[in-house]
This record gives structure tokens, C-alpha cells and sequence, in this order.
């Protein structure tokens, strides 16, 4: 086996030179050279060494630094193969492609002969990037210092075994296909290592055998109950019994589906398959199927959640939220038990999680006994209780605690309906039945109430592999503390005696191992490394739990997951342990590692003996969850092997699609898109893109690209050549040809990652030879002034210069281009954002190069004066011109619209009603539409260069004028949500009118739109804004003046019975006062008050006081901060009447109030009513259902916790 290569830092070169020593094998008796000639020869004066670096890519586009030292007459063939071995590939120099660093442009194919001196010379560095071609081998020495890069596929060989692969069975079967090749390679090379991670590779099983749970964020919680719901083999066979088609059918029946198409016309029709498959996504039961088989089946690392936590109905911030994993238990069982209803597997979480306890009070007197049953599917321990400052110190202990009566006296007595009176007496639990899977939460996480803040409880809580729960179950269990520790005491007896030496320590190489070797640490994590297998120790568990089933009764339980929190009460993370019915090993399941770990790892599980806990900050890895399985060996199942065969097709379509998806990413990967150009007589013709392979031979490309464009399919390839072009990002027409490519070297070479990638097939004319590349010549960019009309330029047209001649030259080729002299020849160059510039005859000694990047304008300066330049008038008509994106009349799509930027808004109006044939006072030009501040173009003068957009819409209506508004009119309701309606008309309106000559627009236009017949001084102009309803209230003798209003105004008008209140002045507003009726829950009728912003509270109340005769009247302040109506129940509940200064009879009803307001008032002498059982449940629904909807305040302190939940309203 070849050598590693040494690490980075081994690789550091000393400035002083390296001295080596060889060590000849001697026969016994020889002499050494020193000996025979008397004296040690003088050691030859050092050969003077390079430094070699080598930036190795070969793994990944972040290069290692390989460092060595060569010899100065080493040839590049030999330095190859130096490098070969530097990167521990000997024997495949040919593979290697070199990019050099440390100088210019290198030939390689021609320069392998010569001396590395001759192109390095002595006192610097020899540096070199190398990658790799397709099929080269990568030895396994050589992985551990790869870094990310690409995966190659890995194919499976048929195998006489059929059955799932195991972890530890051996790669030699396995062919790797290397990215950039077809070739297959034996996988005895290894792989590269994946892109995900250099320490682990997401596209091979575990050694343990078990696939891990990807973290989509917080989701250790959900990912450690879900590894112990799959290593149930009960729960796991009966979920796979569930059927999915049947349970389709069934839901199409009950939702009136038929072939996947609503019975609703309503509705949008879907395809059968779409209905299926969107039922499958939201199908609890069915992505649990599909997660268990891909954890039994896949080869990877770790699977996705994605698709389950889609189907709970969690958004992706949801997976950012870590909640409680027994709270998660809860939640999923009940969604189970809801969606499996009507099912055969309905009963599936009670028949395997239930159990019943009863909740006891006896009287100590008479002995009669009250209770009530109650079901559990987790039992909740105890470690602390209130007030107590020891914590419990195992299991046992505190299962002992949870049955413990508690004695009710003294203050505290009970009141015995069979005694008559309050009596001594004692409350409790007692279980009457255990569940199959019984589930113990230890509950360490509690609340401090000397700091009010939570903490977490890291004290020491034991608990056994077998737990006898035989003695709960007597009629005299409120007694079994003390029966119970005696029996717990015989319970370690017996597994001592079982053990016997089997639990002898490990021992290597004659060494005694620690309870903490073989990768284990004390926080329980694995930190990797071969653990020993104890699958001895748990026979002897097995065993003394069934002898104690035939000894004591079945209640016998085995310890099988151990869900842990690592962390503080701020928030930590989930992992479990969990043992194999199968093989009896312990496993951690980590998010996505799953690690075999030592029996004894349990215990540091415990919790932390000595450690003073409880603090906010304190953290620990410790039991938080306890998952025993009842034993019995009839009904005892080992993991489930059997997937039903629907999963199985399901799961191999997945596999399929998910090898086409990667093949594509990896083909992705190891390609580049190139745009081709077709190149004929120096100049573009035309441009295919296309996608090539980044290690693809350019002598392989040429027939690859030839059949793109239609006149080069056919011709020989000795006709066709490949160059480099360098494309421009913004100017795609811009084409710079560069150098033929080496028909030797690959694409990769040519590559630049900052700018797009273009090569040029270039076409020779029958007899013709390829013109020699010029690196100094350039393409100019020019418009030609035209032959028939000077006025116009054609272009562009490119002409090559040579930069390296002359300007006088370069320009002399320019002026030849437009067939005049150099004297008559004049160069216009246009500028952003200023006026054009005459670039030729110099006017100055700067700035006289051509270049690439610019625009020159050719003209004969004979034929115009400088100042009537034909060509600067061109440059301006060019600059001027605006392509505007016209939306006409309602259509979503744009058209496109040329006219100048000098036209004006009332010359555009003219084109578009020419163009579209729409009368110009029949429409207006609105912007800004998009931005939701629509504004109506109506300055006609104004020009088009300072409307600041390209987007106008095109609207039917009356355009309005300088001074005027187009105003949409509602139909005012005080009581109906206004915000909710359409506008029934629009008006243009002059914003210097009188109010009251408004309102006789008004009422013609309703009387034109057959909506009323209404006479103008019964009519309310009143302002309505998108949050509030009525606002300011708009007087006869006011103009209106929009001025300072938002161009989204609405205005109201009202149809009042009697002439609107004469209140010139312009300090007033609209409230509204609506009587409630507390003895009936009724309101009266609602009164429109116009006030002014000095108006008092007593003003208002005297004024309801006469109109409706009531001695005396309280007044109430709308609690809808933003207006809106409010209900009975609502008023009832959260109006506060007469009970602050607001309403004082002195206060201003401005300082409390606002323009909108509804003031609700009721007769002080009317009691309120008596809820009915129903109303008050209407009550109380309609209270919950405003809580819900108001926004919370802000508080600095952190917000309660979201309560987690899983959507089953789809399911």
C-alpha cells in the first residue's frame, strides 16, 4: 500500500537544506566505507533545491498546499511525476492537469524535456494548481485529508444476497464512477469524500447499521421519538398495516370525489394523480410509513423529515422552534388516534401506549370510598416536589411517591356525603391497569419561585433495565412503598446472581478497560472507535425478567429508550439511547449518527450526584423520557423486518428518481454552459449555446459543436478551428476573438469564473489558410455614416486596429472604412449623461487610444459644420429616445411604446388615442399603479423625461386637469364596514369648488346612474380613509381642497332625510352615538353627532339626555382602536362606562375621541340582563375568538412559548 501523503504541517519547508540518511543493510563481518579507507570521505558540496508548491484541487475547489524541494535540472516530464507522488497518485502523472501560478501562460506538451531551470529561475518558487481528470485512483491512505468535494455515484453490484446490506459488510462489491468520466472504478480506491461534510458521507449506511434523522433546524426533539417509535417493532407493524388506498377511497366517498374532480362547479378541476398525491402529502399516517421504510431500507446516512413535518402542518420557522419531546408524544399520539378513526387501526396508540389509574378520596370514618377513572398514556414523576429540598433518587422512588396518599385534615378536611360532615380522610392514585409500552417522564424541568425563572433539574435519578410494577396493581397498593423498595432490593439480587462473571470488565490485551474506553464519553455522547458488544448482559436481563414474570406475575417491564436532554432550561438538545430487540446492543441516535455505545453508558444518564443544580444556566445530559416494554414472550416482537410491498414500489421509484436527480447535479457539476460563436471573415455571424464537459478534450469538442449551426454540419473539421473569445456580461453583441485553443488541453483550462464562457468556431474558406492570431489587434466599435442619407448611421460594424502602431494609423484604417481622407474625417464619441463629444480631430492631448469598450460615430467633416453635426444630432436622437410599457385598458401585459423623451404628457395623450383609436377625453394616464400610489399624469406641458417611470397605465375616464381630482365616491354607511365596498362612482372633481356645488355633482350623477333621486342639501360629504370609516365631515360654504389630502382619498356620501347641519366652520368632525340596551342586549338606533374639537362630554350627554328623555346617561368609548362595529356581547364585556376622566362631564371629547369614533351611552337606571346557559357560552366563544385576534403588547422579557400543534383538519 502506498504511503499517505503527510499532513499540511509536515509539508513546511525549512529554509535551510534538507539533509537525508541513508542506512545500507552491512553483512555481519563487513567493513564500513569510513573503516576501509581510513577516514570518512568529505561530504559533496549540496545540489541548490527549489521550493515546490503544489495547490492541490483534486478533491475539492479549495486547494491543500503540498511543499517539497527539487533539483533545478529535473525536467518537467519529471516533474510530473514528482507531483504524482506528492499527491500519493504515482503511476498517473497523464491524469494530472496543471495550471500554473507562479509565472505566465505555460506550454506544457512542449516544454517537457527541459530543465525546470530554464523557465524558473534559481531564488524563487516553482508553483503549481493541480486537479485531476477523469479515472484517476484514489487510494483510502489517502482520504483523511480531503476536503469537500464532488460524490461519485456509487453502483451496486448483484449479489447472491438479496437481503438489506449491513454497515459493516465489506465496499470490494461496489464500482465508483468518477464525476467527470463514464469509467467505473473499483471501490477498493475509495470515494471522495461528500460535498455535505468532510467527516462523513450522507450517501453511505453507518457502521452501525441505522439511519439517522436529518436536523432541519430544532427538530432533535422530534427526531429522538421518532427513532424510538421505529425501534418498536409493535408500533412499526401495525403503522405498516395502515392502508393508504383504502383510506383514499374512504375520503374521496365522504368529500363527494370522483376521478379527482369536485362536485363543486366552483372549485378548479384536478387530476386524479394530483389529488392522490396531495392526500398522501398531508397524510400523517402515510409519511410515517414512508419514514420508517426509508430508515429499514436507505443507504444513506441520515433521511429527511421534511415531508412528515409537512404533513403536521409546520412551517419552516416551525423548525426552528425546539419544543418539549413529551409534549410532541402527546401531541402525535392524539393526531394519530384522530386521523386513524374509523380504521382497523384505530385503536393502535391505546392499545399499546393506554393504561388507567384511579383518582381516590377515602373517608377515614365510614371508609367509604369516591373515585373516578382516569387514562394515561405517560406516567409524569416527580424529582422535586414544591417546597422540598432533596429530589427523589431513583425510579422506584419516585413511582413509590406517585401512589403515595396524601392526608386530608385539619383545614384540609374532606366533606363525606355519607357521614354528613367534613372528615379526616386520604387522596390518591392507584393504578388499575399498565400499558403494553409504558412511557415515564422525569419531570426536570420546574420553577423557581425565589427568582421566577424556570430551571432544570440535574439531580441523580437511577432507574433499572427491569422494572417490576406487579405490587401496584393490589387492592392495597396505597401501601406498596414498602413492599415495593423490598422488592426492587430482590430484583438487583437476582441480576446479580444472573450476571455472574459475564459481568466481568472487558479486558484488552491483557489491560482492564474503563466503563468511559472504547469511544464512550461521560456526557453519553459517542465519541467514535469500536465498542465492545455486551450482548451477554442483556441475555441475563432477558432472563431474570422472565423468570420474575413466572415468579412475581406479567407485569414485568425491560428498559428499551432512554430519551435525554443535554442543556439548560433555556433550551439544549435531544438524543436517545436505544437497544435493539433484535440483537440486545445499545445505540445512540444523534439527529443523523447513530453509534453503537457500552450498556453501561446508561448510567451516565443518571444525572449529576454532587452537582448543585436547579439553576437557570445549570445543564447536564440526562434521562428525561423512559420508554419500558412489557415482557411476554407470546406477544414479543423483534424489529419488524416485513414492508408491504406498495412502500417497497413506492420507495424504488423514489430511489430511481432521486439516482436521475443526482446523475443530472453531478453532470451539472462537472459541465459548463458556452455560448458559441460562429466566425466568419473576422466578424460574428451568428451565437448557439451549449453545454460542454469541464475535463472534455478541446480536439473532442470541435465534432461536439460543428453540427450546432447549419452551414458548418457538413464541413470537414481541418475547415473549422476553436479560439477563445472573451464575451462581455452586459453587451452580448460584443464578441473579442482571441487565440486558437490547444486541441490538447482541456475545456477547464480556458475557463475564467468572472466571465461568461465563449468560444469561437472560426470558418475557413475552401484554399484559404487560418489568419495567424494577432494578440494586438483590436475590434472597434463603430456606426458608419450612410451613403444614401447622411442624416443616419448604420452599425455597428467592428474594424480591427492594431494598438500597437500608430493613432495616426490606427485612425487612418477608420477613415478608410468610410472611403475619405484622414483630413476630412471626423469621430464622434457619445458620453453618458452628457452631450457628444468630438473625439476626432483632437482637440486634446488626453484621451487619444481607441477602445474596445466605446462607441465612435464615422462622419465627413465636409459636409457639415462641427456645430451641425450630422453625428451628434444622431447621438442626441438615440439618447432621446424612450421605450415606455403602456397597460391598456385593464390588459395585464404591457405593450411596448417608442416616442421621445422631449414629447409631452399631452403629445403622448395625442399618439396613444391616434394609435388606439380611443377618444382623448375618454381616458387619462395614471403611474405608480404597481407601487399602490396610483397618480394620474394630467400636467399636458410637462415633458416625459420628468414623469421619472417607463410604466403607464392607460385607464377609462375623464381625464382630469391641472387643479382638478379624480375622487372615488362611496356610499357612506355608518354601520356597514365601508372598507369592505366598491366605489359606486367616479367624478372629476375641481378642488377650488364650493362643497356645496360638489354635492350637486353628486346627486346629477346619481340621478344620471338611476342610483337615487336625492335633493343636494340632503346629502353628507363626509372623508373615509383605508383605516378608519367616517372622518372629517366637509361643509357647504369650504372648497374642496384636497391639497394636503393622499391621492387614495375616498369620499362618502351620505342620504340624509333632513338638510345637512349649517356649521361653517372648519375645526369639525363626525362621531357617531349608538344607545346599548343592557336589560334586552339589544342596540337602538345609531345618531350621527357632528362636534367640533371643543365640544365637552356634558354638551353630548345633555343632548341624548333630551332626544330620548332619559334622566340620566352614561357614556362609553368604543374599544376598537381603529373603528368597526361592535357586537352585544363585545360592548357588554369591554365598555367601561362613566369611569374615567375621558368621560367627565368637563372633559373635550376631542382629547379622547377621534373623527370615526362611535360613542356608545346607555340609561344609567337599566340593569343589566341575565345570561341564559346559551348566551353565556356565545359569550364566552365570541370572548375567546377577540383574544385570539388582538396582537400582544411588547414586553422586553421573551414571549410565551407557541403551544406546539399538528394540523390533522386535512388528514
Amino acid at each position: 500500500m502506498v504511503a499517505p501523503p503527510p499532513s499540511n504541517d509536515s509539508m513546511e519547508v525549512d529554509d535551510k537544506p534538507t539533509v537525508s540518511v541513508d542506512v545500507e543493510m552491512r553483512e555481519e563481518n563487513e567493513e564500513s566505507p569510513e573503516n576501509r579507507s581510513g577516514a570518512p570521505e568529505p561530504p559533496p558540496n549540496p545540489e541548490p533545491l527549489l521550493p515546490l508548491v503544489i495547490w492541490d484541487s483534486t478533491y475539492s475547489s479549495k486547494p491543500i498546499s503540498r511543499k517539497s524541494e527539487i533539483s533545478p535540472n529535473m525536467t518537467f516530464t519529471e516533474l510530473k511525476k514528482k507531483a504524482a507522488e506528492m499527491m500519493n497518485v504515482e503511476g498517473q502523472e497523464e491524469l494530472l492537469i496543471f495550471k500554473q501560478v507562479s509565472k505566465g501562460s505555460f506550454n506544457w506538451e512542449t516544454n517537457l524535456e527541459k530543465k525546470v531551470s530554464e523557465i524558473f529561475p534559481m531564488g524563487g518558487k516553482v508553483i503549481f494548481s493541480v486537479t485531476a481528470m477523469s479515472g484517476l485512483k484514489v487510494p483510502h491512505s489517502a482520504e483523511h485529508d480531503k476536503p469537500h468535494s464532488t460524490q461519485p455515484t456509487i453502483i451496486k453490484e448483484e449479489t447472491s444476497n438479496s437481503g438489506s446490506h449491513s454497515a459493516s459488510s465489506s465496499t470490494e462489491n461496489r464500482m465508483i464512477i468518477h464525476p467527470s468520466s463514464n469509467m467505473m472504478l473499483p471501490s477498493s480506491y475509495g470515494s471522495i469524500s461528500s460535498s455535505y461534510s468532510s467527516s462523513w458521507n450522507n450517501n453511505e449506511k453507518q457502521k452501525s447499521g441505522y439511519v439517522g434523522l436529518g436536523n432541519q433546524g430544532a427538530t432533535c426533539y422530534m427526531n429522538s421519538l421518532i427513532q424510538t417509535l421505529f425501534m418498536t417493532p409493535e408500533f412499526r407493524s401495525a403503522l405498516y398495516k395502515w392502508n393508504f388506498e383504502t383510506y383514499y377511497e374512504n375520503w374521496k366517498k365522504n368529500n363527494n370525489q370522483k376521478e379527482g374532480v369536485s362536485t363543486d362547479p366552483s372549485s378548479p378541476k384536478i387530476s386524479e394523480e394530483e389529488n392522490r398525491s396531495a392526500r398522501e402529502k398531508k397524510s400523517i399516517p402515510r409519511q410515517l410509513q414512508l419514514l420508517f421504510a426509508r430508515l429499514q431500507t436507505c443507504d444513506q446516512r441520515a433521511a429527511k423529515t421534511k415531508e412528515l413535518t409537512n404533513s403536521f402542518g409546520w412551517k419552516d420557522s416551525d423548525a426552528f422552534t425546539q419544543h418539549d419531546v413529551q409534549e410532541l408524544c402527546r401531541v402525535l399520539f392524539d393526531a394519530l388516534e384522530s386521523v386513524l378513526k374509523g380504521t382497523e387501526q384505530e385503536n393502535l396508540i391505546n392499545e399499546l401506549y393506554q393504561g388507567e389509574m384511579k383518582d381516590y378520596v377515602t373517608c377515614l370514618e365510614c371508609g367509604n370510598e369516591s373515585s373516578r377513572t382516569d387514562k394515561y398514556l405517560d406516567v409524569p414523576l416527580v424529582i422535586k416536589g414544591f417546597g422540598e429540598e432533596k429530589a427523589i433518587g431513583s425510579v422506584e422512588e419516585a413511582l413509590q411517591k406517585f401512589v403515595t396518599p396524601e392526608d386530608l385534615s385539619g383545614e384540609n378536611q374532606y366533606n363525606c356525603e355519607k357521614c354528613g360532615k367534613k372528615v379526616d380522610a386520604k387522596k390518591g392514585l392507584k393504578f388499575t391497569s399498565f400499558p403494553y409500552l409504558l412511557t415515564l417522564q422525569l419531570k426536570r424541568f420546574d420553577f423557581d419561585y425565589q427568582s421566577m425563572k424556570r430551571k432544570k433539574l440535574n439531580d441523580k435519578v437511577t432507574f433499572p433495565h427491569i422494572l417490576d410494577l406487579n405490587s401496584f396493581l393490589g387492592e392495597d397498593n396505597s401501601n406498596a412503598p414498602e413492599g415495593l423498595e423490598k422488592q426492587f432490593k430482590e430484583l438487583d439480587g437476582m441480576a446479580s446472581e444472573s450476571d455472574g462473571s459475564e459481568t466481568e470488565p472487558t479486558t484488552t490485551n491483557g489491560e482492564e478497560e474503563d466503563s468511559y474506553s472504547a469511544g464512550a464519553s461521560k456526557s453519553g455522547f459517542s465519541t467514535s472507535g469500536k465498542v465492545e458488544e455486551e450482548p451477554k448482559v442483556e441475555k441475563n436481563h432477558r432472563k431474570t425478567a422472565i423468570e420474575l414474570v413466572q415468579k412475581r406475575g406479567k407485569f414485568i417491564y425491560e428498559l428499551y429508550s432512554v430519551l435525554i436532554h443535554r442543556g439548560s432550561a433555556l433550551g439544549g438538545h435531544y438524543y436517545a439511547y436505544i437497544k435493539s430487540f433484535t440483537t440486545g446492543k445499545w445505540y445512540e441516535f444523534n439527529d443523523s449518527s447513530v453509534t453503537e455505545i457500552k450498556e453501561s453508558e446508561i448510567e451516565n444518564t443518571f444525572g449529576e450526584e454532587e452537582k448543585k443544580t436547579g439553576y437557570m444556566y445549570s445543564s447536564g445530559a440526562n434521562a428525561y423520557m423512559l420508554m419500558y416494554r412489557r415482557v411476554d414472550e407470546e406477544k414479543n416482537m423483534v424489529e419488524s423486518t416485513e414492508i408491504p410491498s406498495e412502500l417497497k414500489e413506492k420507495l424504488d421509484d423514489e430511489v430511481k428518481k432521486q439516482e436521475e436527480k443526482t446523475k443530472k447535479e453531478e453532470q451539472k457539476k462537472n459541465s459548463v454552459d458556452a455560448k458559441v460563436v460562429l466566425w466568419k471573415n473576422g466578424e460574428s455571424v451568428e451565437s448557439k449555446d451549449t453545454n460542454l464537459m469541464k475535463y472534455q478534450l478541446i480536439k473532442d469538442v470541435l465534432p461536439q459543436v460543428q453540427p450546432l449551426f447549419e452551414s458548418t454540419k457538413d464541413l470537414p473539421l481541418d475547415r473549422l478551428r476553436l479560439r477563445k473569445a472573451v464575451a462581455s456580461k452586459t453587451n452580448t453583441e460584443r464578441i473579442e476573438a482571441k487565440g486558437p485553443l490547444s486541441l490538447e488541453n482541456n475545456v477547464y483550462t480556458y475557463v475564467n469564473h468572472f466571465e461568461p464562457f465563449a468560444l469561437i468556431l472560426e470558418v475557413r474558406e475552401e484554399g484559404e489558410e487560418f489568419e495567424d492570431y494577432n494578440p494586438n489587434l483590436i475590434l472597434v466599435k463603430v456606426f458608419k455614416q450612410s451613403e444614401k442619407d447622411e442624416e443616419n448611421f448604420e452599425g455597428p460594424i467592428f474594424i480591427k486596429v492594431n494598438q500597437k502602431e500608430k493613432i495616426e494609423d490606427q485612425l487612418q484604417v477608420l477613415a478608410d472604412s468610410i472611403g475619405v481622407s484622414l483630413e476630412n474625417l471626423r469621430i464622434v464619441r457619445p458620453e453618458f449623461s452628457y452631450s457628444p463629444t468630438v473625439f476626432y480631430p483632437f482637440n486634446s492631448p488626453y484621451g487619444r487610444d481607441l477602445k474596445e469598450s466605446e462607441k465612435y460615430y464615422l462622419e465627413d467633416s465636409s459636409k457639415s459644420e462641427e456645430k451641425d453635426s450630422f453625428a451628434m444630432k444622431a447621438i442626441t436622437r438615440e439618447q432621446q429616445k424612450l421605450t415606455l410599457k403602456l397597460y391598456i385598458l385593464g390588459e395585464k401585459e404591457p405593450v411596448s411604446f417608442e416616442c421621445s423623451k422631449k414629447d409631452t404628457i399631452g403629445k403622448l395623450r395625442e399618439l396613444i388615442s391616434q394609435k388606439y383609436n380611443i377618444a382623448i377625453d375618454q381616458f387619462k394616464l395614471m403611474k405608480g399603479i404597481t407601487n399602490n400610489w396610483p397618480t394620474e399624469l394630467k400636467q399636458d406641458e410637462k415633458e416625459l423625461s420628468s414623469i421619472f417611470t417607463k410604466e403607464i397605465w392607460v385607464e377609462k375616464g375623464q381625464p382630469s386637469k391641472d387643479g382638478e381630482e379624480s375622487i372615488q365616491f362611496f356610499k357612506f354607511d355608518p354601520i356597514a364596514e365601508v372598507e369592505t365596498e366598491k366605489p359606486l362612482f367616479e367624478m372629476v372633481i375641481n378642488k377650488k369648488h364650493l362643497n356645496s356645488d360638489v354635492k350637486i355633482q353628486v346627486a346629477k350623477k346619481l340621478k344620471e346612474d338611476n342610483i337615487a333621486d336625492h335633493d343636494p342639501k340632503h346629502i353628507r360629504l363626509i372623508e373615509i380613509s383605508n383605516y378608519r370609516k367616517g372622518t372629517t365631515v366637509y361643509p357647504d360654504k369650504l372648497t374642496f381642497d384636497l391639497g394636503y389630502h393622499s391621492v387614495n382619498t375616498k369620499i362618502g356620501f351620505q342620504l340624509m332625510d333632513k338638510e345637512e347641519i349649517k356649521d361653517e366652520r372648519d375645526d369639525v368632525f363626525l362621531m357617531f352615538a349608538r344607545r346599548f340596551n343592557p336589560s334586552t342586549l339589544t342596540f337602538g338606533t345609531l345618531d350621527d353627532v357632528v362636534l367640533t374639537k371643543k365640544t365637552k362630554a356634558e354638551e353630548l350627554r345633555k343632548f341624548l339626555q333630551e332626544k330620548y328623555q332619559v334622566e340620566s346617561v352614561a357614556l362609553g368609548k368604543d374599544s376598537k382602536k381603529w373603528g368597526g362595529v361592535m357586537s352585544e356581547y363585545e360592548v357588554l364585556d369591554e365598555t367601561k362606562w362613566d369611569v374615567s376622566s375621558e368621560t367627565a362631564d368637563s372633559s373635550v371629547i376631542w382629547n379622547w375621541a377621534c373623527e370615526g369614533d362611535t360613542i356608545y351611552w346607555k340609561d344609567k337606571s337599566e340593569k343589566d340582563i341575565e345570561l341564559s346557559p346559551e348566551e353565556k357560552k356565545k359569550q364566552e366563544a365570541e370572548k375567546k375568538k377577540r383574544n385570539q385576534s388582538k396582537g400582544g403588547s411588547y414586553s422586553y422579557y421573551r414571549s410565551k412559548e407557541e403551544a406546539l400543534k399538528i394540523n390533522t383538519s386535512d388528514n
